[in-house]
């Protein structure tokens, strides 16, 4: 997910991963995708969630695994070592390569968003605007 500046120990990458068992992302499903990266977030263990809605098979909900921009983050970061945990304070910098969706950090053959993204949207402020439940 990215290079924190202050990454309080362990290594200078850190991934933050989707939980596949309640939010599994799968091939031939459209997916709308919502990063918010929070340093100072109140709730919540890490500085990031990811927030995805799956749109089914048609892009308009047929076959769908879920309703609505659900927090699919792997919260807990269970599927990492210690020295690649996030925390919260840590912020993010500018980085060029791939950026990969999914649940499995060493094999991004399993269970890794790999297809097109249509846009992409900065903001300067954490934006937790159109999805469910939001941590603040």
């Amino acid at each position: 997910m990215g290079r924190p500046v202050n990454n309080q120990g362990g290594k200078n990458w850190k991934p933050v991963l989707t939980n596949y068992d309640n939010y599994p992302v799968v091939s031939n499903h459209w997916y709308e995708v919502k990063i918010v990266w929070d340093s100072d977030k109140s709730i919540g263990n890490i500085p990031c969630d990811i927030f995805v809605d799956d749109q089914g098979t048609d892009g308009l909900g047929a076959g769908e695994n879920w309703a609505g921009f659900k927090n699919a983050t792997d919260s807990d970061q269970s599927q990492l070592t210690p020295d690649r945990f996030l925390q919260l304070g840590d912020v993010i910098k500018k980085n060029d390569g791939d950026f990969s969706i999914g649940c499995n950090v060493n094999s991004h053959a399993n269970n890794v968003f790999s297809g097109q993204i249509d846009w992409i949207i900065w903001s300067p402020v954490a934006d937790y605007s159109g999805v469910d439940d939001p941590p603040l």
